[in-house]
């Protein structure tokens, strides 16, 4: 018996396979998890990016036509590429005038992008904006904002990954003026 068990203890093929057994599930964790995070930082970085080059291109026009917000969308959904609206995001885009009366006006907006049901945090179009507290306007100035909402869903399970709304805005003051006419 006693030379069973020193046969046994010397035998050590095997032990790679065991080993293996063990920590793969673990190294798949990492794997995926490392793949989500990643994918999570692009989809930010995506979402900052068209809210950025929204608000900037909006702000370079003299005055704005619904083909131009036409293009604009096209642009913003290229950006996204290759995670895309579809029903996950919208893009609103609001000139906010300050009313020397009634404070921060809501003048016009639209949205496109994407068919997400979402309303812009700012208000609604003839509304008072909600703006944010380190916004600040002058009478009479006017700003374009550019939201985005995006819901972002993981590649891999949802058991460990929730679906994340994701919201990113950016202010440009207009280069040429106010653009306080919604777009015809």
């Amino acid at each position: 018996m006693k030379q069973a068990a020193t046969i046994l203890g010397r035998n050590d093929r095997g032990v790679a396979a065991v080993e293996f057994a063990l920590i793969f599930p673990l190294l798949m964790t990492f794997l995926l998890g490392s793949f989500e995070v990643v994918r999570y930082i692009i989809v930010n970085q995506k979402i900052d990016h068209v809210a950025y080059t929204v608000a900037d291109v909006v702000g370079q026009e003299e005055s704005i036509t619904r083909a131009q917000i036409t293009d604009i969308m096209s642009a913003a959904t290229e950006i996204m590429d290759p995670f895309g609206f579809g029903q996950d995001g919208i893009v609103i885009i609001s000139s906010i005038e300050q009313d020397p009366t009634e404070g921060p006006i809501v003048r016009w907006q639209v949205t496109g992008g994407g068919t997400l049901d979402k309303d812009s945090r700012l208000g609604l179009e003839d509304d008072v904006a909600d703006m944010p507290a380190t916004l600040t306007l002058n009478d009479n100035e006017n700003v374009i904002v550019a939201e985005v909402f995006y819901n972002y869903t993981p590649a891999f399970s949802e058991d460990y990954f929730s679906t994340r709304e994701n919201y990113k805005y950016a202010v440009f003051k207009p280069r040429y003026g106010s653009l306080t006419t919604a777009p015809n």
